[in-house]
């Protein structure tokens, strides 16, 4: 979806892309990767935003990113006009080089954000370019498995989410693929790829799967406003989410899952009851 200012407030997360215009090249060597870090990492040492993964890729690039103070339309230009200039000045050129502003996706789930680092380090992997993801060097998951990468890129949440998954105090390059990878399926790849074209608002995964009371009745109660039975806006989570929930009530865990299963996975109710 186009990003829109009035969505960034600080603190929000994004899935931000874009791709180089008419399906040119925009990263033809490592010198143009090396010019897009320098861009990148003067709007983070601004204090505009924070970077947690990256993947640079012959025509586009994907980012996960924290908007720090709610600007993320001026971070983005920032560092998107400096690597235009670098590019431009190192081949005599002038004229557009990306397809437009940027796109970027609201990252509003805990669980979401998850996927999109699993699927920017694939993108890679995806086209063909390497076998894993941390052997491509324009991207984070050689940084997080190999060591290395730019000064920029903010390791924080990335390494707690994993030494908190293992219950260990010290970051293993291990653990990171063993989370982050380990049984990311291509279904899941189509869902954030879908997810990130489509806008389609996610619900709020993280309180869903929580069981909090609350918010689960009143999703209920809004979905439920569809008389005719259809599942409006298609898949928001992919089933195997809804799987491992475990809401605090243990009653509720079977409905919940069937309820989650039926308007957010879109299954049908032959596949409830397989899955149940």
């Amino acid at each position: 979806m186009p990003y829109r200012r009035k969505k960034d407030s600080p603190g929000e997360w994004f899935h931000v892309c874009n791709r180089a215009v008419a399906r040119r090249t925009m990263f033809e060597g490592a010198h143009d990767f090396a010019a897009f870090a320098d861009a990148l990492g003067a709007t983070v040492a601004d204090g505009l935003v924070e970077v947690s993964a990256f993947c640079c890729l012959h025509t586009h690039f994907h980012l996960l990113v924290r908007s720090v103070g709610g600007e993320l339309d001026r971070a983005m230009q920032r560092a998107q006009l400096g690597f235009v200039r670098a590019f431009n000045r190192a081949r005599r050129r002038d004229g557009p080089l990306l397809r437009g502003r940027f796109r970027a996706r609201h990252v509003d789930s805990l669980a979401y954000r998850r996927l999109v680092v699993a699927y920017i380090d694939a993108n890679p992997v995806t086209a063909g370019l390497v076998q894993r993801p941390w052997d491509y060097p324009a991207g984070s998951a050689d940084a997080y498995v190999n060591g290395g990468g730019p000064a920029w890129l903010d390791r924080s949440w990335v390494e707690a989410e994993v030494r908190a998954a293992f219950a260990v105090e010290r970051f293993e390059p291990s653990h990171y693929v063993q989370l982050f990878h380990t049984g990311f399926t291509r279904q899941q790849a189509q869902f954030v790829a879908r997810q990130f074209r489509s806008g389609d608002r996610l619900v709020d995964v993280d309180r869903l799967l929580a069981g909090r009371s609350g918010a689960f009745a009143a999703w209920v109660e809004g979905r439920t406003r569809n008389a005719n039975g259809t599942v409006g806006g298609g898949p928001v989570l992919p089933a195997e989410a809804v799987l491992r929930a475990a809401p605090s009530e243990p009653t509720l865990r079977t409905p919940c899952r069937a309820l989650l299963l039926r308007f957010a996975a879109g299954a049908t109710f032959a596949q409830i009851g397989a899955h149940l």
